[in-house]
């Protein structure tokens, strides 16, 4: 099997809560609470299979910051059913090796995606929403930014208004001298 360290794809928080959700919908891993840490987590469901099968459908003994599969783990076969969940969900697709012109199974754009937030949501207490510093930052100062434009667009209209008022008094007053 190959030792070789998988490259953790770049994803925003957006989008890796949108997989979390797609993750935990079609049933790959469930929320169940963890009593010693009074806390939830997520868990494979009972007699899932499915980052096993993808580990030994690509030859791969861990993906991402998964766990790391031994010998024997990886030499069970895969069952058809996670192979068809795999298949159908986009997951994994075969290739052939050009060189070997053997029949291999690759993990699709998609499948690195899955695993990734997969692998992440099941070593540690995922956050739904959770932003970096730099994005907590920016949300912040665009909320103080508006908030101060608000803040100037209520006093010039009320200037305006003031301004207006003045105006009408000083006509008001130059007619009423008038008659």
């Amino acid at each position: 099997m190959e030792e070789k360290k998988m490259k953790s794809p770049k994803m925003h928080d957006d989008v890796m809560d949108a997989i979390a959700q797609k993750i935990v919908r079609t049933g790959a891993l469930v929320e169940a609470f963890d009593p010693e840490r009074l806390k939830y987590r997520y868990t494979q469901a009972r007699g899932s299979d499915i980052y096993q099968g993808a580990c030994r459908l690509t030859g791969k003994n861990k993906l991402y910051s998964g766990p790391k599969l031994s010998k024997e783990q990886l030499a069970v076969p895969t069952t058809y059913e996670t192979r068809q969940f795999l298949y159908s969900h986009n997951l994994i697709d075969r290739v052939n090796d050009p060189s070997s012109l053997i029949e291999e199974w690759k993990l699709t754009d998609q499948g690195v995606e899955f695993f990734f937030v997969y692998t992440k949501l099941l070593h540690k207490q995922w956050k739904k929403g959770s932003q970096s510093g730099k994005q907590r930052m920016g949300t912040l100062a665009m909320m103080l930014l508006t908030m101060g434009f608000y803040a100037f667009y209520k006093m010039t209209l009320w200037g305006i208004e003031g301004a207006k008022t003045q105006v009408a008094k000083r006509h008001a007053l130059k007619q009423r001298r008038r008659y």
